[in-house]
Parts: structure tokens; C-alpha cells; sequence
């Protein structure tokens, strides 16, 4: 088509009637021509609006699944937190229960999760060492009372005796002193 419009252009100056029938055939090139381009330019819309339409439409899908994957993970979370926080809290309240239980003297109560091999079974065997503890406690305090009236039993025992030999020996001087003035009397 360039060449056509030179060729045209360089006839004006030759011959106008011949420039004016190469017009007409540049004309019908040129409107050949720009109907393909405005055909190219329909089918590129075309396309363009298709992949815009498509891109579109994998935009909305990956922003679909994402908010699902999303909302399932933060429901697993949700349920895993849960898990764990009644795997942790349900020994620890019961030990919270058991030291309680303790700390008011009651050392009958059985401490749970010893066994365990984490921290919970940790805690758990130093409760049971407090119990033990407040265990041999009472069981010294136990001895303790019984040597303690043991002790005043003998002592008041003692005493006993005591005033018990002291009455005798003051019966004995009586007694004596008695038998003395008698024989003195009788002197």
C-alpha cells in the first residue's frame, strides 16, 4: 500500500487521469486493508475481552477457594486450640483440685497423672511429695502427742509416787514420833 500511494502520488505530476484510476485501486487496497485491520482489531477485542473475562473468572475461583481454605484452617485451628486447651487444663484442674484438697488435710486424696511424661506428670509427682511430706508431718506430730502425754503420764506418775512416798514417810515420822513420846511416856 505504501509503495501504491508513492506511485500515485509520483503519476499526479506524469498524468492526472492515469493518478486518479491508481487512486481508485490504492483506494480499494487501502479499503481492503483497513477492513482487515478493523477485522484484527474486532477478533483482538474479542480475545481481549475473553482472557479479561477468564482472568476474571480464575480471579473470583482462586479468591473463592482461598476464603474456603481460609475458613477451614481457622476452623482446624480453632478445634486444635480447643484439644489442646482441655488436654492442658482438664490435669491441671484436677491437680488444682487435689492441692486444694491437701492444703485442708485431707492426705487421702490420690494425685493423678503422675505417669504422664510432660510437665503435667511433673507437677503431679511434686504434688505427691507434698503429700508424702504432709503425710510423715502427721505422723511425727502424731508421735509427738503420744510421747508428749506418755511423758505426762509418767511425770504426773512420778509425782504420784512422790507424794505417795512423801505421805508414807510422813505417816512413817508420825508413826515414829508416836512410838517416841509412847516410850517416852512410859520412861
Amino acid at each position: 500500500l505504501g509503495t501504491a500511494a508513492t506511485d500515485v502520488i509520483d503519476m499526479t505530476e506524469i498524468d492526472g487521469s492515469t493518478a486518479v484510476v491508481m487512486m481508485v485501486s490504492a483506494d480499494e487496497q487501502f479499503n481492503a486493508m483497513y477492513k482487515s485491520i478493523s477485522d484484527l482489531a474486532v477478533l483482538w477485542q474479542e480475545e481481549g475481552d475473553t482472557l479479561f473475562t477468564s482472568a476474571v473468572s480464575d480471579a473470583e475461583a482462586a479468591t473463592a477457594t482461598t476464603m474456603v481454605v481460609s475458613l477451614v484452617s481457622l476452623v482446624v485451628a480453632l478445634g486444635i486450640t480447643a484439644l489442646i486447651i482441655r488436654m492442658i487444663r482438664m490435669p491441671i484442674q484436677s491437680i488444682t483440685g487435689v492441692m486444694a484438697a491437701l492444703s485442708q488435710g485431707d492426705n487421702s486424696v490420690e494425685i493423678p497423672s503422675q505417669d504422664e511424661k510432660n510437665e503435667i506428670g511433673e507437677m503431679a509427682r511434686a504434688v505427691q511429695v507434698f503429700k508424702d511430706n504432709a503425710i510423715e508431718q502427721e505422723r511425727l506430730r502424731a508421735e509427738a502427742e503420744q510421747h508428749a502425754r506418755e511423758e505426762a503420764e509418767r511425770e504426773a506418775n512420778e509425782r504420784a509416787a512422790k507424794e505417795q512416798r512423801e505421805q508414807e514417810e510422813r505417816v512413817r515420822e508420825q508413826r515414829e514420833a508416836a512410838e517416841k513420846q509412847a516410850r517416852a511416856e512410859r520412861v
